[in-house]
C-alpha cells in the first residue's frame, strides 16, 4: 500500500506472532480511544466555561502571545521530561461495549490462526532456556556481540569478567561521591539555565534525570565470533547503559551541536557510510568492482573508548570553525555538558560504586559503549580524521567510515574505514 516494507515485516508470521501483535495492538487501540474520549469530555467542559468568560479568554490569549515572544528556545533539541504512563480512564458504556465486542472478535480470529499456523520455533528455545535457568540457580543469560544470540554462563564467571573490566576501566568510589556529583550536576544545570542556554523543557528533562539518581550496572556482551581461550571462554565486551543520572547532559549537548551544524548546512557526513546498501550504491555508481579495484577494510577495535574528549573537541571545532561567533559560543556550552557527562559516568556492581575512567584527566576520558552521544560523536571524530588525512587518499575514488551497530545495548560494535584504490 505504501510502496515499501517495514523493517519488522514478517513474510509468514506464525499464529503465535499474530496473536501477540493483536493483543499489543488492542491494548494500544483501547488506550487511544479511552484517552480520546476523556480529552473530548475535558474540552467540552472547557468550552462551556469559555462561553461565560469571553473577555477573560481574550486577555489570556494576549498574555500567551507575549509569553511565546519572550520564550527561550534553548538548544532546540526537542528533549523534554518523560511522562509517566497512566492507565486510561474508563469511557462511557457505549464506547466500552464497542471495545469489548472488538476485542472478542479479533482474539477469536487470532486464536484460530494459532491453531492453523502453529507456534513460533523461537518460543521453544525460550522455554528451553527458562527451564534451564530454573534447574540451575547459578546461571545467567548473556547476549552475544555480533551473532544476535545468547549464551549461558555461571554467575561466578560473569562477576569475575565484569570485575576485570571494571579494574581496568573504572575506579571504585564511596557512596558520598554520588551526592557530590549530584550537587555538581545541579550547579551546572543552574548555570546553563541562567545563561539562557537551555529551554524550560530541556531544563526539566535534565532535572528529571538528576532527580532519578539512577546508577546502572554494567552489562557484558560475549564475543563468540572470536576464538575461545584454553578454558573455552570467549572474550567479553563491557557495555555502560545510558541510564546514569548524569546522562542527560551529554545527550542534550551532542543534540545541540548536531542541530547547529545541521542548521548551518555543515557537511560532516560526506565521509560517513550510512549503511551497507549506501556503500554498495556508492561503489556501483563509480564503476568500482573487485576486478578493477583493490578494496581495503580496517576494523578499529574498541573505537569508542579510544575517542577521547579532547579528540571530540578537536572534531567539533574543525566542523564549526566557519560558523558565526554566537553559534560557536553555544557549541562551547554544549561541549561543557558533554564533558560533565563523560567525567561523571557512575556505575554500581555487587554493592560497590565505580566511576568510569575515574583516574583519568577529563580531557583524556573516552566515550562509553552504550552512551547516548557515543555513536554520533564517534562518527564525527572518524569524519574529522579522514578529512585531515586527504594526502593519503590522493588516488582514491571513494573512501568513508561506517559504524556498525547490532547489539541490544545500542553500542558501537565495529568501526570500518573503507577506501578503494585504482
Amino acid at each position: 500500500m505504501v510502496g515499501g516494507t517495514s523493517e519488522k515485516f514478517v513474510p509468514e508470521p506464525t499464529g503465535e506472532d499474530i496473536l501477540t501483535d493483536v493483543i499489543n495492538g488492542l491494548r494500544r487501540f483501547k488506550d487511544a480511544v479511552r484517552w480520546k474520549a476523556f480529552h473530548k469530555y475535558l474540552q467540552e467542559e472547557k468550552d462551556k466555561e469559555n462561553q461565560s468568560s469571553t473577555h477573560n479568554t481574550t486577555h489570556n490569549t494576549q498574555e500567551e502571545e507575549v509569553q511565546q515572544q519572550t520564550h527561550n528556545p534553548g538548544l532546540k533539541t526537542n528533549l523534554k521530561p518523560t511522562k509517566i504512563n497512566l492507565s486510561a480512564p474508563r469511557a462511557d458504556d457505549e464506547i466500552e461495549g464497542f471495545l469489548q465486542q472488538l476485542e472478542e472478535e479479533l482474539l477469536t480470529q487470532a486464536l484460530d490462526k494459532v491453531d492453523t499456523k502453529g507456534c513460533n520455533k523461537k518460543s521453544h528455545q525460550i522455554k528451553s532456556l527458562q527451564q534451564k535457568l530454573r534447574n540451575h540457580d547459578d546461571l545467567v543469560v548473556v547476549p552475544t556481540d555480533k551473532t544476535n544470540s545468547f549464551r549461558t554462563v555461571s554467575k561466578s564467571n560473569y562477576c569475575k569478567w565484569v570485575g576485570k573490566h571494571l579494574a581496568k576501566n573504572a575506579k571504585e568510589v564511596s557512596k558520598a561521591k554520588l551526592a557530590d556529583v549530584k550537587l555538581l550536576a545541579q550547579h551546572l544545570l543552574h548555570d546553563k539555565v541562567e545563561l539562557g542556554i537551555l529551554s524550560d523543557k530541556e531544563e526539566s528533562f535534565v532535572k528529571q534525570k538528576i532527580d532519578s539518581m539512577a546508577i546502572p550496572s554494567p552489562k557484558l556482551l560475549i564475543k563468540d565470533h572470536k576464538k575461545p581461550d584454553q578454558e573455552g571462554n570467549f572474550p567479553t565486551r563491557l557495555v555502560v547503559p545510558a541510564t546514569n543520572f548524569t546522562s542527560g547532559f551529554p545527550k542534550i549537548g551532542y543534540l545541540g551541536i548536531k542541530r547547529i551544524l545541521d542548521e548551518n548546512k555543515v557537511d560532516y557526513m560526506s565521509k560517513t557510510i550510512i549503511q551497507a546498501s549506501d556503500l554498495k550504491d556508492q561503489l556501483e555508481n563509480r564503476g568500482i568492482t573487485c576486478n578493477n579495484s583493490t578494496i581495503v577494510s580496517i576494523d578499529a577495535e574498541n573505537f569508542y573508548p579510544s575517542v577521547r574528549l579532547k579528540l571530540v573537541r578537536n572534531a567539533v571545532n574543525h566542523f564549526s570553525e566557519n560558523l558565526p561567533e554566537e553559534d560557536q559560543i553555544t557549541i562551547e556550552h554544549c561541549l561543557d555538558l558533554i564533558k560533565f557527562g563523560m567525567q561523571s559516568t557512575l556505575l554500581t556492581f555487587v554493592d560497590k560504586y565505580y566511576e568510569y575512567d575515574g583516574d583519568k584527566d577529563p580531557e583524556e576520558k573516552g566515550l562509553t559503549i552504550g552512551g547516548y552521544e557515543s555513536a554520533w560523536l564517534a562518527d564525527l571524530v572518524g569524519a574529522y580524521i579522514l578529512d585531515n588525512t586527504k594526502s593519503h587518499f590522493r588516488k582514491t575514488k571513494y573512501y568513508g567510515l561506517r559504524v556498525l551497530r547490532s547489539s541490544p545495548y545500542q553500542d558501537l560494535i565495529r568501526t570500518k574505514s573503507c577506501w578503494v584504490k585504482r
